[in-house]
């Protein structure tokens, strides 16, 4: 997930054109999603058991995908709006930034809780897959 973000980022680069502010918003998501939102995909993941038919085309969005993607979305537009509201702009994007960080710093610690999880549902997880 790090590189995808990190490319994104410098694709991104050109949103300079509408003045740094835009820049600096995506800087802060980018920053937060390397901490946090990896994590949220991950822990999420390890409850979404159904395969994934390759050859098969897509089917619709499912409710279970939008209730997972809600977190994703809706935390980070959370804190920012929060700090944001009672503290400045500033504050926001510093929130997202710092919570990104964090994130990277306790990685070891989160990484060894979700692969825990993802051990004690391996046999449900395989079950699924293996169903057809």
């Amino acid at each position: 997930m790090f590189s995808s973000v990190l490319i994104s980022l410098i694709l991104s680069t050109f949103y300079l054109v509408f003045g740094w502010k835009i820049y600096l918003y995506l800087s802060a998501g980018a920053i937060f999603n390397l901490g946090i939102g990896s994590f949220i995909n991950l822990y999420f993941g390890a409850f979404y058991s159904i395969p994934i038919k390759l050859n098969v085309k897509a089917k619709a969005f499912s409710l279970t995908q939008l209730l997972f993607t809600i977190p994703k979305l809706g935390l980070p537009v959370l804190v920012f709006f929060v700090t944001d509201f009672f503290i400045g702009v500033y504050a926001g994007w510093l929130a997202l930034m710092a919570l990104g960080l964090l994130g990277v710093a306790i990685r070891k610690v989160v990484l060894n809780h979700i692969a825990k999880i993802y051990r004690k549902r391996k046999c449900k997880n395989i079950d699924a897959f293996t169903k057809k």
